[in-house]
């Protein structure tokens, strides 16, 4: 992600969480427009619920929406630093809750990353950005980054909440980034947030419009009828965007999806945490080398919510990453399909990788709860492969997925893997991570623009498609 769309992008997350005190109805807010030079923008939020005790904290969520832009059409400038102070009676405490570090978001833990920094999720949303290549161009390539924001821990009363954005192609990247919540005591205001904002080059990338959301950890009350707050961002070329907001949080009604004129409350998102790293890792100068690869897939909401069953689990892999099987016997009469007569242990030569699969099963009126076990690759018929699983009590069953080997041309992509996933608990089961080690020599790989890039795309039974991408740089 380019400089402009980091920093872009943080002054959207921290209006996003510092921003409850400007929610409303209505009846109680408006839309914010303010304007600097050539900059203009419009932020609008909601609350849940929309009415608040004078005495007794509520939690709440906040849902914010946001349009920023040039009036002249120029690339939006980059922000050296984003602030807000926000209302006493709005409180954020995540010291309890899970949280999850820089270093897994950033990859370097890939074996516990996906797992432990899921239940450390406390919002998420989604962007349009542009991206020009050149200042002078004037046909933006539209691309909708998603976002999650995680609680990075509190620390001497100072909360770090880690902002994660996730861009799809034609520049497939992510970026995270800390924004710092600490108490502070100024008349009415009793929190302070602020993001600063580093430097970073590349190509011209502007934020264009926002839709974000606060799930765990705030609270608040109202015992005067009104929540306020204010806030300012700085950019680099001597623009800034100040305002002051006052909600009404006592007179309107509660509402069960809509607040605010024009915010709707979204349903929980769907996400996808995906990894493919080959070991080694070729240099641009060695040439192809034979290399093991680890794939790994997690899937969940960022409400805590039963995700929908996975149908199909596509995974497309750089043209310069080869998979050649020519020396691996077949398993010829495996089942595509779970058969507890036949005996896999005359399967063994065809073994390609092993692994671990877990599902979350959730039967109606039950609690949802978690099981899985180990997990064996095979070499199946011609261009297939076969993933075979138990799913141990209270399920207890053999599970098979059949993976289908097929060439593409799909710009960087030059082969995909195509997993269908049967139904499992009689469709009350979800897959939420797969993951395979494929031993050295299968794969081999070269890198001679630095980079190897695979992806991952996830269809679901209620018609959801989650998808994601991941860059290895050598």
């Amino acid at each position: 992600m380019t400089g402009p769309a980091i920093r872009v992008f943080a002054i959207a997350v921290a209006l996003c969480a510092a921003m409850p005190v400007t929610l409303g109805t209505a009846a109680g807010s408006r839309p914010m427009h303010d304007s600097s030079g050539n900059l203009e923008g419009q932020f609008n939020a909601g609350l849940v619920p929309t009415r608040l005790s004078k005495t007794k904290p509520s939690p709440v969520t906040v849902v914010f929406s946001a349009r920023v832009g040039t009036t002249d059409g120029s690339p939006v400038p980059a922000v050296s630093r984003v602030s807000f102070e926000t209302d006493k009676r709005l409180s954020l405490d995540l010291e309890r809750s899970p949280r999850c570090s820089l270093a897994q978001l950033r990859g370097a833990d890939d074996d516990a990353s996906p797992e432990m920094c899921q239940r450390a999720i406390v919002g998420s949303g989604s962007a349009t950005v542009q991206s020009q290549s050149q200042p002078s161009t004037r046909q933006p390539i539209e691309r909708g980054p998603q976002i999650l924001v995680f609680n990075g821990g509190t620390k001497n009363g100072v909360t770090t909440l880690l902002v994660h954005v996730s861009i799809p192609e034609p520049v497939t990247t992510s970026i995270v980034f800390p924004l710092k919540v600490r108490p502070i005591e100024d008349g009415r205001f009793g929190l302070s947030w602020v993001a600063r904002i580093p430097e970073a080059a590349g190509a011209s990338t502007s934020f264009t419009s926002l839709n974000l959301r606060l799930l765990k950890g705030l609270s608040a009350t109202c015992p005067d009828g009104k929540l306020v707050g204010r806030g300012g961002a700085e950019f680099a070329d001597g623009n800034d965007l100040t305002f002051r907001l006052s909600h009404d949080c006592m007179t309107v009604s509660p509402q069960a999806r809509t607040v605010s004129s024009g915010i709707v409350i979204p349903q929980p998102h769907l996400f996808t945490t995906f990894s493919a790293a080959p070991s080694p890792m070729p240099t641009p100068s060695e040439g192809r080398i034979p290399v093991s690869l680890r794939l790994a897939d997690s899937i969940w909401t960022d409400d805590g919510s039963h995700p929908p069953a996975a149908e199909e689990v596509r995974f497309s892999f750089d043209r310069q990453l080869r998979l050649d099987l020519s020396g691996v016997p077949r398993c010829r009469w495996a089942p595509a399909q779970s058969y507890p007569a036949f005996d896999w242990s005359g399967c063994e030569p065809a073994t390609l990788a092993g692994g671990r699969i877990k599902w979350e099963v959730a039967f109606p009126e039950q609690e949802a709860f978690r099981t899985g076990g180990e997990a064996t690759a095979y070499r199946g018929r011609r261009n297939e492969l076969l993933i075979r699983t138990y799913v141990p009590a209270p399920v207890s069953g053999e599970v098979v997925i059949p993976v289908k080997l097929s060439p593409v041309s799909e710009g960087r992509y030059g082969f995909k893997a195509t997993a269908s996933v049967p139904k499992i608990a009689d469709g009350s089961g979800s897959l939420v991570y797969l993951g395979l080690r494929f031993r050295k020599g299968l794969f081999s790989a070269a890198c001679p623009d630095g980079r190897l890039q695979s992806g991952v795309t996830a269809s679901f039974a209620d018609g959801n498609v989650a998808g994601g991408s991941v860059i290895n740089t050598c």
